[in-house]
Protein backbone atom coordinates (compact mmCIF):
# COMPACT_ATOMS: atom_id res chain seq x y z
CA UNK A 1 0.00 0.00 0.00
CA UNK A 2 1.56 3.18 -0.81
CA UNK A 3 1.03 6.58 0.43
CA UNK A 4 -0.27 8.81 -2.03
CA UNK A 5 0.40 12.92 -1.76
CA UNK A 6 -2.87 14.88 -1.77
CA UNK A 7 -3.65 17.74 -4.52
CA UNK A 8 -4.58 20.72 -3.07
CA UNK A 9 -6.28 23.10 -5.86
CA UNK A 10 -4.53 26.38 -6.34
CA UNK A 11 -5.90 29.98 -5.16
CA UNK A 12 -5.02 31.51 -8.19
CA UNK A 13 -3.45 34.47 -6.46
CA UNK A 14 -0.65 34.47 -8.75
CA UNK A 15 -3.35 35.96 -11.12
CA UNK A 16 -3.70 39.51 -11.20
CA UNK A 17 -8.18 40.30 -10.76
CA UNK A 18 -9.77 42.11 -13.36
CA UNK A 19 -10.06 45.96 -12.96
CA UNK A 20 -13.47 45.80 -12.50
CA UNK A 21 -13.88 43.25 -9.57
CA UNK A 22 -11.21 45.89 -7.80
CA UNK A 23 -13.33 49.10 -8.41
CA UNK A 24 -16.52 47.38 -7.72
CA UNK A 25 -14.97 46.28 -4.45
CA UNK A 26 -13.43 49.74 -3.15
CA UNK A 27 -16.53 51.49 -4.11
CA UNK A 28 -18.43 49.12 -1.59
CA UNK A 29 -16.31 49.18 0.69
CA UNK A 30 -15.81 53.58 0.67
CA UNK A 31 -20.15 53.61 0.65
CA UNK A 32 -20.69 50.92 3.28
CA UNK A 33 -18.79 52.75 6.01
CA UNK A 34 -20.80 55.54 7.86
CA UNK A 35 -18.08 57.64 8.84
CA UNK A 36 -17.01 58.05 4.74
CA UNK A 37 -20.66 58.55 3.94
CA UNK A 38 -20.81 61.36 6.62
CA UNK A 39 -17.84 63.45 5.68
CA UNK A 40 -19.24 63.42 1.86
CA UNK A 41 -22.57 64.65 3.55
CA UNK A 42 -20.39 67.45 5.33
CA UNK A 43 -18.60 68.41 1.80
CA UNK A 44 -21.91 68.65 0.32
CA UNK A 45 -24.10 70.64 2.87
CA UNK A 46 -21.42 73.38 3.90
CA UNK A 47 -21.29 74.73 0.93
CA UNK A 48 -25.17 75.79 0.20
CA UNK A 49 -25.31 76.19 3.70
CA UNK A 50 -22.36 78.96 3.68
CA UNK A 51 -23.90 80.49 0.59
CA UNK A 52 -27.48 80.95 2.65
CA UNK A 53 -26.04 82.67 5.64
CA UNK A 54 -23.75 84.84 3.34
CA UNK A 55 -26.71 86.10 1.41
CA UNK A 56 -29.09 86.54 4.72
CA UNK A 57 -26.26 88.36 6.76
CA UNK A 58 -25.38 90.25 3.78
CA UNK A 59 -26.42 93.90 1.99
CA UNK A 60 -28.79 93.70 -0.85
CA UNK A 61 -26.36 93.82 -3.33
CA UNK A 62 -26.71 91.65 -6.33
CA UNK A 63 -25.12 87.81 -5.70
CA UNK A 64 -21.89 87.39 -6.80
CA UNK A 65 -20.03 83.82 -7.80
CA UNK A 66 -18.05 84.55 -4.66
CA UNK A 67 -21.35 84.16 -2.80
CA UNK A 68 -22.04 80.64 -4.72
CA UNK A 69 -18.28 79.47 -3.75
CA UNK A 70 -17.94 81.09 -0.42
CA UNK A 71 -18.28 77.13 0.99
CA UNK A 72 -15.38 75.92 -0.76
CA UNK A 73 -13.08 77.21 1.39
CA UNK A 74 -14.44 75.10 4.08
CA UNK A 75 -15.24 71.91 2.00
CA UNK A 76 -11.69 71.48 0.66
CA UNK A 77 -10.62 71.59 4.70
CA UNK A 78 -13.15 68.91 5.42
CA UNK A 79 -12.15 67.03 2.10
CA UNK A 80 -8.24 67.17 2.98
CA UNK A 81 -8.70 65.65 6.49
CA UNK A 82 -11.23 63.21 5.07
CA UNK A 83 -8.87 61.53 2.10
CA UNK A 84 -6.28 61.43 5.41
CA UNK A 85 -8.92 59.79 7.62
CA UNK A 86 -10.26 56.75 4.73
CA UNK A 87 -6.88 55.93 2.83
CA UNK A 88 -5.03 56.10 6.63
CA UNK A 89 -7.98 54.27 8.31
CA UNK A 90 -7.51 51.29 5.42
CA UNK A 91 -4.03 50.49 6.86
CA UNK A 92 -4.28 51.10 10.61
CA UNK A 93 -7.97 49.09 10.33
CA UNK A 94 -5.78 45.96 7.74
CA UNK A 95 -9.01 46.63 5.14
CA UNK A 96 -5.96 46.88 2.67
CA UNK A 97 -4.59 43.90 3.08
CA UNK A 98 -7.05 41.55 1.51
CA UNK A 99 -6.80 43.51 -1.88
CA UNK A 100 -2.67 43.26 -1.68
CA UNK A 101 -3.29 39.56 -1.35
CA UNK A 102 -5.31 39.00 -4.05
CA UNK A 103 -3.38 41.81 -6.21
CA UNK A 104 0.13 41.24 -6.94
CA UNK A 105 0.36 44.49 -8.08
CA UNK A 106 -0.06 46.51 -4.64
CA UNK A 107 -0.18 50.04 -6.38
CA UNK A 108 -2.83 49.46 -8.39
CA UNK A 109 -5.60 48.86 -5.86
CA UNK A 110 -4.12 52.08 -4.18
CA UNK A 111 -4.53 54.04 -6.94
CA UNK A 112 -8.21 52.88 -7.55
CA UNK A 113 -8.66 53.46 -3.84
CA UNK A 114 -7.22 57.27 -4.54
CA UNK A 115 -8.93 57.44 -7.31
CA UNK A 116 -12.47 56.62 -6.33
CA UNK A 117 -12.24 58.81 -3.37
CA UNK A 118 -11.21 61.75 -5.85
CA UNK A 119 -13.96 60.99 -7.76
CA UNK A 120 -16.69 60.70 -5.13
CA UNK A 121 -15.51 63.99 -3.59
CA UNK A 122 -15.35 65.82 -6.60
CA UNK A 123 -19.08 64.32 -7.31
CA UNK A 124 -19.77 65.81 -3.38
CA UNK A 125 -18.15 69.31 -4.47
CA UNK A 126 -20.58 69.43 -7.63
CA UNK A 127 -24.00 68.37 -6.00
CA UNK A 128 -22.92 71.05 -3.57
CA UNK A 129 -22.34 73.75 -5.50
CA UNK A 130 -25.60 72.61 -7.27
CA UNK A 131 -27.75 72.60 -4.17
CA UNK A 132 -26.13 76.34 -3.30
CA UNK A 133 -27.58 77.72 -6.95
CA UNK A 134 -30.71 76.32 -6.22
CA UNK A 135 -30.68 78.18 -2.45
CA UNK A 136 -30.00 81.28 -4.31
CA UNK A 137 -33.05 80.53 -7.20
CA UNK A 138 -35.05 80.08 -4.49
CA UNK A 139 -33.94 83.12 -2.38
CA UNK A 140 -35.36 85.19 -5.58
CA UNK A 141 -31.52 85.87 -6.73
CA UNK A 142 -29.81 85.17 -9.62
CA UNK A 143 -26.41 84.77 -10.61
CA UNK A 144 -24.76 87.91 -12.74
CA UNK A 145 -24.04 87.02 -16.58
CA UNK A 146 -21.25 89.19 -16.51
CA UNK A 147 -18.20 87.13 -14.44
CA UNK A 148 -15.48 88.92 -14.26
CA UNK A 149 -11.78 87.70 -14.98
CA UNK A 150 -10.24 87.70 -11.55
CA UNK A 151 -13.84 86.14 -10.03
CA UNK A 152 -13.59 83.20 -12.97
CA UNK A 153 -9.81 82.70 -11.30
CA UNK A 154 -10.44 82.28 -7.84
CA UNK A 155 -13.60 80.14 -9.02
CA UNK A 156 -11.24 78.23 -11.22
CA UNK A 157 -8.83 78.08 -8.48
CA UNK A 158 -11.41 76.77 -5.53
CA UNK A 159 -11.48 73.42 -8.37
CA UNK A 160 -7.45 73.16 -7.89
CA UNK A 161 -7.23 73.28 -4.72
CA UNK A 162 -10.01 70.86 -3.64
CA UNK A 163 -8.31 68.61 -5.98
CA UNK A 164 -4.97 69.36 -4.17
CA UNK A 165 -5.91 68.84 -0.86
CA UNK A 166 -7.90 65.15 -1.72
CA UNK A 167 -5.02 64.07 -3.62
CA UNK A 168 -1.94 65.08 -0.98
CA UNK A 169 -3.88 64.12 1.68
CA UNK A 170 -4.25 60.84 0.61
CA UNK A 171 -1.13 59.88 -0.67
CA UNK A 172 0.09 61.59 2.49
CA UNK A 173 -1.51 58.75 4.07
CA UNK A 174 -0.52 56.25 1.94
CA UNK A 175 3.00 57.39 2.50
CA UNK A 176 2.90 57.48 6.73
CA UNK A 177 0.00 55.03 7.12
CA UNK A 178 -1.52 57.48 9.66
CA UNK A 179 -4.48 59.27 9.77
CA UNK A 180 -2.94 61.70 12.30
CA UNK A 181 1.00 62.21 10.75
CA UNK A 182 -0.98 62.98 7.26
CA UNK A 183 -3.29 65.15 8.82
CA UNK A 184 -0.28 67.20 10.42
CA UNK A 185 1.46 67.63 7.43
CA UNK A 186 -1.98 68.71 5.64
CA UNK A 187 -2.53 70.90 8.25
CA UNK A 188 0.62 72.46 8.55
CA UNK A 189 0.90 73.10 4.88
CA UNK A 190 -2.32 75.00 4.86
CA UNK A 191 -2.48 76.88 7.95
CA UNK A 192 1.33 76.83 9.36
CA UNK A 193 3.76 77.72 6.44
CA UNK A 194 1.59 79.08 3.81
CA UNK A 195 0.62 81.27 6.53
CA UNK A 196 4.12 82.30 7.09
CA UNK A 197 4.70 82.81 4.01
CA UNK A 198 2.45 85.95 3.52
CA UNK A 199 2.88 87.37 6.84
CA UNK A 200 6.69 87.18 7.22
CA UNK A 201 8.80 89.60 5.94
CA UNK A 202 11.65 87.28 5.22
CA UNK A 203 12.59 87.77 0.92
CA UNK A 204 14.07 84.25 1.08
CA UNK A 205 11.05 82.61 2.37
CA UNK A 206 9.08 84.87 0.06
CA UNK A 207 11.00 83.75 -3.14
CA UNK A 208 11.09 79.83 -2.05
CA UNK A 209 7.14 79.79 -0.68
CA UNK A 210 6.23 79.45 -4.53
CA UNK A 211 6.70 75.85 -4.50
CA UNK A 212 4.52 75.09 -1.89
CA UNK A 213 1.67 72.90 -3.05
CA UNK A 214 -1.25 75.44 -2.44
CA UNK A 215 0.55 77.92 -3.67
CA UNK A 216 2.47 76.96 -6.63
CA UNK A 217 -1.48 76.14 -7.55
CA UNK A 218 -2.61 79.33 -7.06
CA UNK A 219 -0.17 80.93 -9.19
CA UNK A 220 -0.10 78.35 -11.86
CA UNK A 221 -3.78 79.71 -12.12
CA UNK A 222 -2.58 83.06 -12.78
CA UNK A 223 -3.23 84.67 -9.28
CA UNK A 224 -0.23 87.06 -8.25
CA UNK A 225 0.84 86.62 -4.41
CA UNK A 226 2.81 90.16 -2.96
CA UNK A 227 6.19 89.53 -2.81
CA UNK A 228 6.14 86.34 -4.37
CA UNK A 229 7.56 86.90 -8.03
CA UNK A 230 7.05 83.53 -10.19
CA UNK A 231 5.28 82.56 -13.27
CA UNK A 232 2.32 80.49 -14.19
CA UNK A 233 4.33 78.18 -15.38
CA UNK A 234 6.70 77.80 -12.86
CA UNK A 235 3.97 77.11 -10.82
CA UNK A 236 2.34 74.29 -12.76
CA UNK A 237 5.84 72.47 -12.91
CA UNK A 238 6.20 72.76 -9.41
CA UNK A 239 2.40 71.46 -8.48
CA UNK A 240 3.27 68.74 -11.07
CA UNK A 241 6.86 67.94 -9.09
CA UNK A 242 4.96 67.62 -5.99
CA UNK A 243 2.19 64.57 -7.47
CA UNK A 244 5.37 63.06 -9.09
CA UNK A 245 7.50 62.83 -5.73
CA UNK A 246 4.76 62.04 -3.61
CA UNK A 247 3.25 59.50 -5.96
CA UNK A 248 6.86 57.56 -5.99
CA UNK A 249 6.63 57.73 -2.36
CA UNK A 250 3.73 56.19 -2.60
CA UNK A 251 4.12 53.53 -4.82
CA UNK A 252 7.64 52.74 -2.52
CA UNK A 253 5.63 52.18 -0.23
CA UNK A 254 3.14 49.70 -1.25
CA UNK A 255 5.41 48.26 -3.21
CA UNK A 256 7.93 47.59 -0.80
CA UNK A 257 6.43 47.11 2.82
CA UNK A 258 4.89 44.80 4.24
CA UNK A 259 1.72 44.08 5.46
CA UNK A 260 1.13 44.95 8.50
Amino acid sequence: MTASTPVFPTTGTDRRPCYGGLLAAVITELTSVRSHLVFLAAVILVIPALTVAIRLAGDDEPATLRDLTVGTDLSFLIAGFAAAAIVGGAYRHHSIAWMWMVDNHRSRGTAIRIGVLLSGALMALVLGLALAHGALLLMGEHLPVDISDEDFREFRFEFIKFIIAVLFAALLAVITRSTVLASLIFAADVFVIESMVYALNVQTLKDLGWVLPFLSGRIANGISIPGITATPLQGGIALVGWVVVLGGLAWWSDARRAIR
